[in-house]
Parts: C-alpha cells; sequence; structure tokens
C-alpha cells in the first residue's frame, strides 16, 4: 500500500465526519440505487451506482466489520447503529459519533500494519504499477515532483 503522507492517517477520510452506506434490515439494491441517484441530483454514473448498490453492503462488512473491526456506533442490545442521511428512505448509514472517517481511517491503517502480506510505504507516490502475467503487482516506479514536473524514478 502506498501514502504520499508520512502518516498514513494525515489524509481527508480522517477528517469526515458523516457516514457510510451499509444496508438496513429491509434494503435492497434497487432500492438503494434509487436512493443514492436521487442524493446525487441525475448526475451519478448509472454503471458506478449500480455496483456500489449491488457490491457496497458486502465490501463493507467484510473490509470494514470483519477485517478493520471498525468501532461503529451500535446500540444498546449490541446491533449496529443505524442511521437515515440525505435523500435515502431508510436508516443505512453506520457512524461512529461525528468522527466516523477517523474510526474507518485508523481501523484500517492498524489493519493493513498487522496483514503480513502487504507493505505500507509512506511518503511516496505511486506512478506506475508493474503487473505480472497474472495481472497482480509486483513493483511500482516512483515518480517525484520536480519544479512542477512529474520525473520518474528508480522501481520499488
Amino acid at each position: 500500500m502506498v501514502a504520499a503522507a508520512l502518516d498514513p492517517n494525515h489524509c481527508a477520510t480522517f477528517y469526515a465526519q458523516g457516514g457510510i452506506i451499509y444496508k438496513s434490515p429491509d434494503d435492497t439494491p434497487a432500492l438503494l440505487s434509487s436512493d443514492v441517484h436521487r442524493a446525487g441530483a441525475g448526475v451519478c454514473d448509472d454503471v458506478a451506482v449500480q455496483k456500489l448498490a449491488r457490491e457496497g453492503p458486502s465490501r463493507v462488512e467484510e473490509m470494514l466489520l470483519e477485517v478493520a473491526k471498525v468501532p461503529f456506533t451500535r446500540q444498546d442490545d449490541g446491533e449496529l447503529a443505524l442511521t437515515l442521511e440525505a435523500s435515502h428512505n431508510r436508516a443505512r448509514i453506520l457512524y461512529k459519533a461525528d468522527h466516523t472517517g477517523r474510526a474507518i481511517s485508523t481501523s484500517m491503517v492498524q489493519a493493513v500494519r498487522a496483514h503480513s502480506e502487504i507493505t505500507l510505504l509512506t511518503g511516496r507516490s505511486a506512478f506506475e504499477l508493474v503487473t505480472n502475467a497474472q495481472g497482480e503487482c509486483v513493483a511500482l516506479s516512483r515518480a517525484v515532483y520536480v519544479a512542477g514536473d512529474w520525473r520518474r524514478g528508480r522501481r520499488v
């Protein structure tokens, strides 16, 4: 994983206060898609919205709840607390008080650092991913911004 900042938590996500779309008990991809289009006032890319509606909740569950174990706000009974936001017709937004971004960012960075197959490179920018025949990233070319121009560096 490559992070331009020396501290990977030094990012916009860390300062985000709102929540993240998950799912309500009676949710469907069609309902979520409709709400996202309404919130986007007609300028959403339908292919992206459909993918979000189909895959988003399971990705949030896998990456944020199971792997990163983000400590989202919970109800007294231990169930995830869901809230209603913007143009949504269902309470499907996960949150952590008013600092959801901080909870997501710090949990994800901890999960990345703990993962034996992920190397975290900070203070760097990726310019080009170098892949093998199977499409797996095996290296990256560095780039350095010098005097208003990107200069290609060595592969790392």
